[in-house]
């Protein structure tokens, strides 16, 4: 699939404007959420929060405005506006999912994604960064946000670089699905999924997955 030149200015349009929004709700977020959060996701030590490289900040905002309090809804899914842009761009936020991402059929402008944690789910991502500097068999943690007619990523991942992180993910995937006593992870309901999440992002701060990070071009 190509898509048409309109649908590549909207990817570009909305990625910048995410940017804003993300730090717009950053600045809705509670500043007690910031311990636990970082404590879950393996960026707390010595009682403060951790962020060896930019990257770090970047995977602990995004969990932030997304997926936390654990227990509660998230400053993406109570915002509430009247505003025709930032409703726009709600619309692909508010359908996000996290999960270990596959890269494969790279193409211009696009790559094509299968879902590692919900077999048998591929989708055609428009992202311009890692369409230029990614390699097909990639894995990719991240956060796909979908629109009518285009995904994107969020702008905050890890990717998974070596076969022991893979190794250590899939074990804590594994062992968190016995203990939620589910089959897959089609079946887990929403505070289970931002568990899930976490104990993918702590695997991949143990792993130092950071060190290997490239920047995503808008």
């Amino acid at each position: 699939m190509l898509f048409p030149d309109e649908t590549i200015q909207r990817y570009q349009t909305t990625k910048s404007a995410l940017k804003d929004f993300h730090s717009e709700l950053f600045q809705r977020v509670p500043k007690k959420e910031y311990a636990p959060c970082a404590r879950a996701i393996g960026l707390y030590k010595k009682k403060q929060l951790f962020f060896p490289e930019d990257a770090c900040i970047g995977i602990f905002a995004d969990c932030l405005i997304y997926s936390w309090p654990s227990k509660e809804k998230s400053p993406v899914a109570t915002f509430s506006t009247d505003d025709h842009h930032q409703l726009a761009l709600l619309s692909g936020m508010q359908k996000n999912v996290f999960s270990l991402f596959g890269m494969e059929n790279i193409g211009s402008n696009r790559l094509q994604c299968a879902d590692l944690l919900k077999e048998g789910h591929t989708e055609e991502v428009i992202d311009i960064g890692l369409s230029r500097s990614a390699r097909s068999g990639l894995i990719f943690a991240s956060r796909l946000l979908r629109y009518d007619d285009f995904c994107c990523f969020s702008g905050a991942g890890f990717p998974v670089f070596s076969d022991e992180l893979l190794k250590d993910i899939i074990s804590g995937v594994s062992l968190f699905l016995d203990k939620c006593n589910v089959e897959s992870v089609a079946d887990l309901g929403p505070q289970e999924e931002t568990k899930l999440e976490a104990i993918i992002i702590k695997q991949c701060v143990r792993h130092k997955a950071y060190e290997h990070f490239f920047t995503e071009d808008v």
